[in-house]
């Protein structure tokens, strides 16, 4: 869906497949076309559900509307934020999660793009790569 529509999509598709609690959610960087509905999803399943456990984030702020709306969310409803780097891991039940980047000191002058957080998640035989928005210079430091 669209970042305007706030996550209502997004909450509509968590709540049909019987989701009642997102033990982690991933802000993969500021850009409002990756956080433009994460304020919704926080606020609907803290007074809605069983709540948000914590919220993974690179640290790198931004100025918009939707980047406030978002952090306003993890502080009214006190869900633990994390600021997330290169070395770092998330504690998951049989899933190894490693943080790929963004490495301490960030990439090409602060560039979210550039400091999108990237997951190498390995679960039995199965491992992912979950880049976010990474362009050349992240691809280059992964390398």
């Amino acid at each position: 869906g669209d970042w305007r529509d706030d996550g209502d999509d997004v909450i509509a598709y968590l709540e049909a497949q019987g989701v009642t609690r997102i033990d982690h959610l991933v802000t993969s960087h500021p850009d409002a076309d990756h956080i433009g509905g994460h304020a919704a999803v926080i606020e609907h399943f803290e007074t809605n559900a069983d709540g948000v456990g914590a919220v993974y984030d690179p640290g790198i702020a931004s100025s918009s509307a939707t980047y406030d709306a978002y952090l306003d969310a993890v502080e009214t409803h006190d869900v633990t934020l994390y600021r997330t780097q290169a070395g770092d891991s998330i504690q998951m039940s049989g899933v190894e999660v490693r943080v790929l980047a963004p490495p301490e000191g960030y990439l090409a002058n602060k560039d979210s793009n550039e400091n999108s957080i990237v997951l190498y998640l390995q679960f039995g035989a199965s491992s992912f790569l979950l880049p976010g928005d990474g362009e050349a210079t992240s691809e280059e430091y992964l390398i």
